[in-house]
């Protein structure tokens, strides 16, 4: 999933993400990176949680949003 910030934002934000585990029961990281307008990462923070199978849970993850960021990407995949 990527979102737009539209250069409106910087400091200390959160991003939530509600990630449903369609897998079994297992480790699944969060990775949240933030871009710059021409597409490349500036910073990338990784949550690593356990969860059970069909488990959905709402993930806060703390950013640091600088100038240069413009967008940022979410995926959860099994760790």
């Amino acid at each position: 999933m990527e979102q737009d910030f539209l250069g409106a934002l910087t400091g200390t934000g959160t991003v939530e993400v509600l990630v449903e585990n369609d897998g079994q029961e297992g480790q699944v990281e969060v990775v949240v990176e933030l871009e710059d307008n021409h597409g490349e990462v500036v910073t990338r923070e990784i949550e690593s949680i356990h969860m059970e199978e069909g488990e959905q849970r709402r993930i806060s993850v703390d950013v640091e949003v600088t100038e240069e960021v413009e967008a940022y990407e979410v995926e959860a995949r099994a760790g």
